[in-house]
């Protein structure tokens, strides 16, 4: 598979810039690790990979029209944007804003 990102410039990012990797020293990610978070990046990226990327040609050859205030896509494009709805939850992508009591992830939530 074709890289999507850059993933020296992703983990540049995320562990030398913004310094993720420091977050389990904070007691609500305590149980997180780097590996915890790479994890979950290489489990985004064949998330990306195998049901995102294939569209990405025809989506722009046939972009999304705006038709009485809905988004039509053409049908090839259409699973790829219904997908993250119950396999992004399956895979552990979803709201993340209940901490371990409710048995979530307790991963950052982002805004």
């Amino acid at each position: 598979m074709a890289e999507l990102i850059d993933r020296r410039l992703l983990a540049f990012l995320l562990y030398d810039w913004l310094a993720v990797d420091r977050l389990p020293e904070r007691e609500r990610f305590s149980d997180h690790s780097r590996a915890d978070f790479d994890a979950v990046i290489d489990a985004a990226d064949v998330l990306a990979q195998r049901e995102f990327a294939p569209h990405n040609r025809l989506s722009d050859e046939h972009e999304p029209q705006f038709v009485d205030g809905r988004v039509r896509i053409i049908p090839d494009c259409s699973p790829a944007p219904r997908f993250p709805g119950h396999h992004r939850l399956r895979l552990g992508f979803g709201r993340r804003r209940i901490g371990f009591v409710k048995g979530n992830q307790a991963a950052p939530e982002g805004r």
